[in-house]
């Protein structure tokens, strides 16, 4: 069986930007999925888990201080770790995790 993708209505508006919302917005080349990239990056951290070895992202937030300390378990062994993140004045992260 063939299928025709082809537009048959050249004035049909409905398909322009077909693609856009599967892709989560605008497809055009200005520059801002790489500044929203850059951003989504800074945004995260990771920890290597004590007890399984691999290694979590976890999503990081300044605006909770620049000394953070808390227990997460990790996802994919459930063991608990203790995260310690810290923001220096540079903006730099470190994220570090020790068993609990």
């Amino acid at each position: 069986m063939d299928y025709d993708f082809t537009d048959d209505d050249p004035d049909d508006e409905s398909n322009e930007n077909i693609g856009d919302d599967w892709l989560g917005g605008d497809v055009s080349d200005d520059g801002a999925d790489n500044e929203r990239a850059d951003l989504d990056l800074a945004e995260q951290g990771s920890y290597t888990c004590a007890t399984c070895g691999e290694e979590i992202i976890v999503p990081l937030d300044i605006s909770q201080g620049r000394e953070q300390e808390y227990v997460e378990d990790c996802p994919v062994c459930c063991h608990p770790n203790v995260i310690e993140v810290r923001f220096d004045a540079n903006g730099n992260v470190s994220v570090d995790s020790r068993s609990e």
